[in-house]
């Protein structure tokens, strides 16, 4: 009874474990941010922001804690350190009091988003070949939640870089697509700061008296054509693009995609439609192909039989191979090595072993007397002239062979 009750209780405690696990790609529940994404030499740094929205009170590492996931032909998973990025003040609705600690999932207040910053690096060298997903997990201490999130770069230009004879490369997510608003009320900016600082955008006809020609952006609105990306402090991106009105909803004037006025758009209030940030990773070395072989035991061998090389653009290169070592002994069945080194148009150079199987040759006995010798088929080696030979030498001798049983 009490192992059932052990097990029922590991069970159920799995079971909950999971459920806490999240997998959320909605910027809408949990606003993210990569700020830099940096190659140097060896390291890959990144550095962002990322929140649960409405959730609960962030502060320190007493809160919260984040950690990188790098998921391809492995998967790695990194700690980063919290950074000092305030979102407070920026996230908060006009009129909403602060919210108190013990207050979850609350809409009705504003939530602390203190030092929701993160930083770390990936050292490249734990990286083998391939493409990895990068993805964010967010841990609350205060609750027990974990969320994954992915990342996004979020720049005009993708991110190429070559060290130690491997090319890594991220896409920019515009490269891939643009942005949606999913925020119904807000406010369409000239400048690119909140509203409450910057210029507000008031164009195109009058919708209502409490908003008049002040404009905002249709929810739902795709804006495809990124002109700049500018950052509001060094935190949040806002997004350059060209819009037009397209009437009045809820009494406000609405914009979506067009060519009549440049607006602001902050990264806090839309979803991505390109793809997630993919760290991509090729070699630039060359690849030197050396396959193991088996020789019998006096037979010639060929040290460059079954080698083969090719470069970084798979042009065959296999007449730049050459032979670093040798001790391959053809008279002596065994296990030997032969090493090999070839070295592209690029200087970049690549090594490989292989294993040699030298084998015995099978040794075969004949008994013979003296009155068989003519009739004798010495057939050693199947050489007729050797043959031939024995036969001869042993008859001018007048050889005795005991007859053996």
């Amino acid at each position: 009874m009490r192992c059932y009750l052990f097990f029922l209780f590991i069970f159920m405690f799995a079971f909950a474990t999971e459920v806490t696990c999240e997998y959320i790609d909605d910027r809408q529940k949990v606003p993210n941010e990569l700020l830099e994404v940096n190659f140097d030499k060896g390291m890959l740094y990144l550095k962002g922001w990322a929140f649960i929205r409405d959730y609960q009170n962030y502060y320190d590492a007493s809160t919260h804690s984040f950690r990188l996931h790098v998921k391809g032909p492995s998967h790695k998973v990194f700690q980063m350190s919290l950074d000092s990025v305030n979102l407070t003040r920026f996230m908060s609705y006009r009129g909403y009091r602060l919210c108190e600690d013990n207050q979850i999932s609350q809409e009705s207040c504003n939530h602390h988003y203190e030092n929701v910053g993160f930083y770390g690096s990936i050292p490249l060298n734990t990286l083998i070949e391939g493409d990895y997903a990068l993805s964010l997990e967010i841990h609350h201490q205060q609750t027990h939640r974990t969320v994954e999130v992915p990342l996004y770069l979020t720049s005009m230009k993708s991110l190429s870089h070559q060290y130690d004879g491997k090319d890594y490369s991220i896409d920019s997510v515009f490269k891939q697509g643009g942005i949606t608003v999913y925020y119904h009320t807000l406010i369409a900016t000239a400048t690119p700061f909140p509203s409450y600082e910057g210029k507000v955008v008031e164009y195109g006809q009058y919708c209502s008296r409490s908003h008049g020609n002040t404009s905002f952006y249709r929810q739902g609105a795709m804006f495809q054509k990124i002109k700049d990306v500018v950052k509001y402090k060094g935190i949040v991106s806002y997004f350059k693009v060209g819009a037009k009105q397209s009437g009045c909803v809820d009494g406000r004037q609405r914009l979506v995609e067009g060519n009549e006025v440049t607006v602001y758009i902050p990264s806090t209030f839309v979803n991505y439609t390109g793809g997630n940030l993919k760290l991509k990773i090729r070699n630039r070395m060359p690849k030197l192909d050396a396959q193991p072989i088996s020789i019998n035991q006096y037979q010639p061998y060929d040290v460059f039989e079954n080698v083969s090389a090719v470069d970084y653009d798979h042009n065959n290169i296999s007449d730049r191979i050459e032979v670093t070592s040798n001790n391959v002994n053809v008279r002596i069945p065994g296990t030997y090595n032969t090493c090999y080194s070839v070295t592209d148009y690029r200087n970049q150079r690549a090594t490989s072993c292989r294993k040699v199987f030298v084998e015995t040759i099978p040794t075969f006995f004949r008994y013979i007397s003296e009155l068989s010798i003519p009739e004798a088929h010495l057939n050693i080696w199947n050489n007729n002239l050797f043959h031939q030979v024995l036969k001869d030498a042993l008859l001018r001798r007048q050889t005795y062979i005991k007859k053996s049983y």
